[in-house]
């Protein structure tokens, strides 16, 4: 067969387990572990938080601003503390999932909460809680005191 083509000798490139299967095999285990780490922040999405929205009114039925609003969640025994606007409203983001209580207190005006709203929160809900405010016989260091009770501070 002197016309025949000269037989190229296989390369360990070819085989498996040669180089170029290695090099693909490295590509693919990095685009995988690429994408895997993006992946893991979409994760949180499916348990979102909540938020808990409201307003503060006065005894009157007038929104009433610069009170300080109280969300306490007790499963955790803790709490967070934002200021109503000039509008009265306010709002509490990035909330977990479970029982929350919201309270008010206006130190100025010394007005207190005359009925907390207990609630509970699901994932990726927006909850309403309009608190009232009314003539209080207690003092500040009290509604104080009572909230470090209940996140177990004594």
């Amino acid at each position: 067969m002197p016309n025949a083509p000269p037989q190229i000798p296989a390369c360990d490139d070819d085989r498996p387990g040669g180089l170029s299967h290695k090099l693909r095999y490295k590509r693919s285990m990095r685009l995988l572990f690429t994408l895997a780490l993006l992946a893991m922040p979409m994760a949180g999405f499916g348990q979102s938080a909540g938020e808990i929205r409201g307003i503060v009114w006065t005894a009157e039925g007038k929104p009433l601003g610069g009170a300080e609003v109280f969300v306490h969640k007790a499963d955790e025994n803790s709490h967070l503390t934002t200021t109503s606007g000039a509008d009265g409203t306010f709002a509490v983001h990035d909330l977990k999932p479970g029982h929350y209580w919201v309270a008010a207190y206006a130190d100025k005006a010394q007005l207190m909460t005359e009925s907390s709203v207990n609630l509970d929160l699901t994932a990726g809900q927006t909850a309403h809680a309009d608190v009232t405010l009314g003539r209080s016989t207690a003092t500040y260091t009290f509604f104080k005191r009572m909230i470090r009770r209940l996140d177990g501070l004594h």
